[in-house]
């Protein structure tokens, strides 16, 4: 995570400019659920015996839980103004009609959506 942050604050834009990305959420996986929360909210540094301080409990990440990550130790940091996107393209739609033959209730849902993301920077992925 040290790298990750120091790569969001060593982000140059299409200048060669210092470009303004500050590491805002840490998004992972059901599996790394305490040891994130033993990171991020530890005043001192886990696991240490030195009394030294937590600087990752100081950079104000915030954690968020996401049961969709399929990999098993990955996760992601996004920055304040990320550019990833989420639309949806049709709004769900629910229809139903009843079976002649049998008299059951047929029903079905439909919907469009899409993502994507307008620019790389803002996002750092673990490996």
């Amino acid at each position: 995570m040290q790298a990750a942050i120091e790569a969001f604050h060593a982000l140059n834009d299409e200048s060669g400019l210092p470009a303004m990305f500050i590491p805002k959420h840490l998004v992972y996986n059901p599996a790394d659920h305490w040891i994130v929360n033993q990171i991020l909210k530890s005043e001192k540094l886990p696991g240490g015996n030195q009394n030294d301080i937590n600087q990752l409990n100081r950079e104000g990440l915030t954690p968020m839980l996401s049961h969709y990550l399929t990999i098993g130790t990955g996760w992601y940091i996004l920055a304040d103004n990320h550019d990833l996107n989420y639309f949806d393209r049709r709004q769900p739609r629910l229809t139903n009609t009843d079976d002649f033959e049998t008299g059951d209730a047929k029903f079905k849902l439909t919907r469009r959506n899409g993502g994507g993301f307008g620019d790389w920077r803002g996002i750092y992925a673990s490996q």
